[in-house]
Formats: structure tokens, sequence, C-alpha cells
């Protein structure tokens, strides 16, 4: 309903009643059916509320509240109360039609000589129930804080209603508590002239719509301002506080609310024969939870905790947990906690068990959010430097059971930690070596070794990089020897799961799969390498190659002299990943090799290395080994520094040294474009004033030819031709 709408349909049918009715003689039947459609506007009004009031402010016209436009109706309407000194009118519901007729007679009759002349009039027609220029009239909503204007957003009955409510909560909480009975009290209360049967709707809404904190306190000012705990129990009070509750928590989260009405009632001693009153049995049994959750925690605080009974915690656990209990819940957990370093081993063995009882509720019921903080909270006790090792076979059985569940996150999480333990000089030997014992037992166990083919043969996992970290951080030789047996898994979707798996576990990978390496070449016979082993070493040398597993170098130089030439490039590829110090002289002897494509990559590789260590080894490379100059040079240029850059200069004009190799002058003429453009890369500014040089110099002495050398140092320096 548009108040402002109605209003203005009412005034302009006023008016206009009025008007119509100078044009009948009294008592004409017209005059009735000119009245009925202002009398069934004012009914609308009137289901709602007693009256409509009129009122003349500042020389505009209101209607209930709103100022309204100056259009023809309303600025007439507004002429004849100025005329008749009309400063306000309020139509009440038990005016009746020969009321009306009078009053808008009135309206269009001459003023009398005297001031209060129609109320003198309407007085002796003996017309009670339009009440002229009455003070204190009963607003719907007052002007001074309503819409001024046309131009404002119209406001519906509904917004009005809500808003008069919501800057009055104290009514919502004294309605549900019986105190208002009738219209009048409606009145006394909110200061508007609202039927009670209509405004009843809206107080449940208006509870609901709440801001959260303000809804609180409305529940705890009822609660303290109503004498309900008497011996003698009042129970229209009763009735009230359980529709208000009942209301309230309909449209909250069930749980929430709850522990905040728990904490109300703890707080004003209320029994439990009232909670079991005000509340159905579900919510009374969620409240019981809350009590026992305190006697845990009030035990666990005073007293020692074999004290608690195993099932009375794992059904409490379980009932918090599945409320979002939280606060509870982790106030127990916390107490089991500082239980873990008690005074003597059988109180610190006690926690043990229930916290791991605990925690196998909390993940068994699939609660993982209040799980991963559980493993966070222990993790930090287990990295105390403490004697005590109960914290950690606590992480230990969190570790075990998120493997069980498939919970990658939190086993990575906590199989790093644990790993971390056992390489921490700051914690006791003895936590570390039984973190040590107990980290081999899952990492060896079948569980793992499953969980893993499923992943490769089906890829089940929904956080694929979780479960390869939590692998990772196990470290299982055995899960490893299992991965290495099938790199050779004729589907590639597998085959490259086993690799990132593999690559992912660095040291340990590279510990067992040198050890594995070592092993075939114990074996070999010095036979020809079939394909399936040919794919088995390959894959086991990428592997290699990403974890730069030097324990492999052994193996690799026997390998090295093995008569294949693809096993020797994949040996040269695998060096790459290796620290300089180890793949020097294997590299080094396999730029020696018979083959090419071998001495090629060995040379390459020694570029790609960046080291300033092979500088010696490429420059002797340069001196004995022809095919290999041009890419001994580029490598040079790829590691850089002084010692190459000087090198490279001197090879350029080191005229003895080409006649010493007999090269042609096209020969020469590649090596100096080569050392040019290796010197551009190294980019010093020694480089740069040679290159500079070069560009000026003329190498070439024949009429007809243009330059390379020198076309090609202007070309590398951004010179132009002119």
């Amino acid at each position: 309903m548009d108040i402002k709408k109605l209003g203005l349909e009412i005034l302009r049918e006023l008016y206009g009643g009025s008007r119509r009715l100078s044009m009948y003689p009294l008592g004409h039947p017209i005059t009735q059916e000119t009245l009925k459609k202002p009398l069934a506007l004012l009914n609308q009004i009137y289901s709602f509320k007693h009256s409509f009031n009129i009122e003349f402010f500042k020389d505009r016209l209101l209607a209930e509240g709103i100022l309204l436009d100056d259009t023809v109706y309303v600025a007439g309407l507004a002429l004849d109360m100025k005329k008749h000194k009309l400063s306000s009118i309020s139509l009440y519901s038990q005016i009746k039609t020969d009321d009306l007729y009078h009053f808008l007679s009135i309206l269009i009759s001459k003023p009398m000589p005297f001031d209060d002349g129609v109320a003198q009039s309407l007085n002796s027609k003996n017309i009670e129930s339009i009440a002229v220029n009455r003070k204190n009239l009963r607003n719907l909503f007052h002007f001074e804080s309503g819409e001024l204007s046309a131009g404002q957003p119209t406001k519906t009955l509904e917004k009005r209603v809500r808003g008069i409510l919501l800057k009055n909560p104290s009514i919502i909480s004294t309605y549900y508590m019986g105190r208002i009975k009738d219209d009048d009290d409606i009145l006394k209360y909110i200061n508007v002239d609202f039927r009670l049967v209509f405004l009843s709707k809206f107080f449940r809404e208006s509870l609901l719509s709440l801001p959260d904190e303000n809804a609180k306190k409305l529940l705890e000012n009822t609660v303290f301002s109503t004498n309900w705990l008497d011996d003698s129990i009042d129970t229209r009070a009763i009735e009230g506080l359980k529709r208000l509750f009942n209301d309230y928590l309909s449209n909250q989260d069930d749980n929430r609310a709850l522990n905040d009405i728990y904490a109300l009632f703890k707080k004003v001693g209320a029994p439990e024969v009232i909670l079991n009153q005000l509340f159905d049995r579900s919510k009374v049994l969620k409240l019981k939870t809350f009590q026992d959750s305190e006697e845990i925690i009030n035990t666990l605080k005073f007293s020692d905790p074999s004290l608690i009974d195993t099932e009375y915690l794992k059904k409490t656990v379980f009932k918090l947990t599945s409320a979002g209990q939280r606060e509870y819940l982790f106030d127990i957990l916390d107490q089991l906690m500082n239980s873990l370093s008690g005074s003597t081993k059988a109180i610190r063995q006690q926690a043990l068990h229930l916290l791991t009882t605990a925690s196998e509720v909390i993940s068994g019921g699939g609660f993982f959010e209040e799980y991963a903080s559980l493993c966070r909270s222990v993790v930090r006790l287990a990295l105390f430097p403490a004697e005590t090792l109960e914290a950690s076979e606590l992480t230990c059985n969190l570790a075990w059971q998120a493997l069980k569940k498939k919970r990658w996150q939190e086993l990575k999480f906590l199989a790093r930690m644990l790993k971390g333990i056992t390489s921490d000089y700051l914690q006791p030997e003895s936590k570390r070596e039984f973190v040590a014992a107990r980290l081999l037992e899952i990492s060896e166990a079948n569980l793992l070794s499953e969980l893993t083919t499923d992943f490769l043969e089906n890829n089940l996992s929904e956080e694929p990089g979780d479960f390869l970290e939590a692998i990772s951080n196990l470290g299982s030789k055995k899960v490893i020897q299992m991965l290495v047996e099938r790199i050779t898994d004729p589907d590639i979707n597998i085959r490259s799961r086993i690799i990132k798996i593999l690559i992912r576990m660095k040291a340990d990978s590279a510990e067992t799969i040198s050890q594995l390496l070592s092993e075939e070449v114990e074996s070999y016979n010095g036979d020809k390498i079939e394909e399936e082993k040919w794919y088995y070493l390959r894959n086991i040398l990428r592997v290699l190659r990403e974890v730069s597993a030097e324990e492999a170098l052994p193996s690799l130089e026997i390998m090295s002299a093995w008569p294949d030439n693809r096993l020797k490039l994949e040996i040269v590829k695998t060096l790459e990943g290796m620290p300089v110090e180890g793949s020097a002289k294997l590299l080094e002897k396999l730029s020696f090799d018979e083959d090419y494509e071998v001495r090629k990559g060995a040379v390459i590789a020694m570029g790609l290395s960046g080291h300033p260590d092979m500088i010696p080894k490429l420059e002797a490379i340069i001196g004995r080994s022809s095919d290999c100059q041009i890419l001994a040079i580029a490598s040079l240029g790829r590691i850089g520094g002084p010692k190459a850059r000087n090198i490279l200069i001197d090879l350029f004009e080191n005229d003895e040294f080409y006649q010493i190799q007999g090269l042609s002058k096209k020969d020469i003429e590649e090596i100096r474009v080569a050392i040019i453009k290796a010197l551009s890369r190294i980019g010093d500014q020694i480089s740069l004033r040679k290159l500079e040089e070069f560009s000026k110099k003329n190498f070439d002495k024949s009429l007809f030819k243009k330059d390379m050398l020198s076309n090609t140092a202007k070309i590398v320096l951004g010179i132009k031709d002119k």
C-alpha cells in the first residue's frame, strides 16, 4: 500500500465531493453516491489505523505526514480549510455517511462571523466522529520526519511500519512478553495510531531484521527485565520468551545463535527445567552439549584427564563439531594439549589417548576444517624442543589419519614438519629418533603404495599438487622403487605422473635411484642395450638430472664407456643438471668421444653450466678439436667474464694459431665471426671497444668483396652503414 498515493486519492475525492454537493439540494439521492468512494478509500486507511489526518502547515497541506504537491484539488482543499480557519482535520474510523456529508457541505459554505463556526455547526448536529482543530492527533507518521517533497521516492506502508518498529525495538520484546493488549497500548509505546491486529504481523519480521548486535541486546534486555525465575513461575512470561526465541532462531544459524543464548542463560543462572520449557528437545540437547563441554573443560583445568570418560568425550566432540561449535570444541582440545605437558607420564599418555580419539572423531565425521586446525595446533606444540614425546607421537598419529582419509593437504603439512624435526639438532636426540622411526613406518606402509598406484592409474586425487607434495615429503623408498619399476609404462600419462612424483621427492629419489642405477651398472655384461632397457635408463636419467643427483656420477662415468651413443647423449643432458664440481671431469672426457654428436653435446653442456671452471677445458678444446672450435667459442661467450673474454680476443688476433692449424680463409672467417658474436654476448666495456675496433678495420683487401668481419661487428653493435 502506497500511503502517498492513497492519501492523494482521498484528498482528491474529499475536495471533489464537496464541489459536487454544491450542485444538488440537500438530501438528493445523488449525494449518497458522491460519498461512496471517499468512504471506501478511508476504510483502506482504517484497516490499519483509527484516523486519517489532514493538517494545514505553513500554507501547505499535509495528509498522513506527507507534504503534498500544490495540485488543483490540494490547493482547493487548503483554500477551504484556510477560509474556515481549520488547522487540522481528523477523520475517525467511526465516521458515517451523514457525518461526511455535513463536513463536506461546511467546506463549501461561507464562513460564519465567529472563529470556530464549523465546529459549532457540527456540534449542533451531534457529529462527534469528526475532530476539528484537535490537538495531539494520532499521526500515522509525523511530517517532519516523513517525505517533504514529491521528488523523493514513495514510501509504502510496510516500509513505514518496519522503520517505526526498528527505531523502537523495545516494543518488539514488549509485544512478545504479552504486555500489549489493545490499540491504545500501541499508541502509548510508539505514539503512532496503528491497530494491534494489523501491526502484530510485523513484529516477527522486524525482530529478524534487526542487526545481530541489536537483536542480541534485545534478547538480553528482555531476559533481564522479565521476572520469570521466582518461586512461582510466570507462565505468561515463559510463553513469551519461548515465542521470542523460536522466532529469533527461525532465521539464524541455529548453532551460533544457541551459543549466544546459552551464554545469556548461564549469566542469568536459569535452571534446566526452565530451558526444557523454553526450547524444543533438539535445542535442549544442544544446550546440554555446551554444559557437558564445560564440565570436561573444568575437569581438565583442575583434575587428572584420566577422569574423562572416553565415550563421553567422543559423543561431546561429535556433537560440538557437527553443531559448528568450534569455540567449545577447541577449548576442550586446548586443555587436552596443555595436559600433554603434564608432570607425569600417566597424565601425558592419557591426554595423548584422548586427543587421538578426538581427532579420529573429527576426521571420521568429515569435519576437515576443524581437523586442519587441530593439526596446526599440534604441530606447533611438537616443534617445541621438549624432552617429552607425546606431542610428536600425536603428530604422527594425525599423519596416519590423514593418510587413511586421503587428506593430502594435512598430510603434506604434517610430513614436512615431522621431517623437519628429524633434521633439527636443537631437538633432543631421542625425539628425532622416535619421529624418524614413525615416519619410516608411515612411508613403508602398504596403504601408501596402494594410494600411489591408484593415483598413477586413475588420477583419483582432487588435489594432485597436494598429493604429490605429501608423497615427496614422506620420501618413501618403497614407493620410489615401485615407481621406478613402472617408469617405462606404456601409458604416457602414467609415465608422466611417475616422473613428476620422483622429481618432487628430490633427495630421496636421488639416493634411491642412484642405488638402483648402480645395480644396473653392476649387472651390465657388455651386450647391446635393448630398447626396453634403453627407455628405462633414459627415464631415470631424466629424473636424476632434475634432482641433481651427484650420487649417480660414478655410475654415469662407467656408463659413458658403454658402446651406445644414445645413452652417452642422455648422460650429457643429465650432467647439465649436475653441479659443475662433479660434472666437469666427465663432460671433459665426453668431449673426446669418437662420436661427433656426443662431443658436440659435451661442449654445449660446458657452456650451459655457466661456470668459470669450464673455461680452461673449452680453451683446450679450441686448440685440439677443429670440428668443435666454433661450439667451444660460443660456450665461452655464454660463460662470459674477463678470462673468457681475453681468450677470445687473443684468439681473434692470433694469426699464428690459424697458420699452425692450417685453416682455410673461409674457416678462419667463420671462427672470427663466432668470436665477434661471443664478445657481443659478453658485452662488457672491453668487449664492446674491441668490437668497435673490428667494425672500423678492413680485414678483406680484395676490391670487390664486402668485408664480412667488420660488417658482422657493425651488425652486433647496431651500426648502420652510411
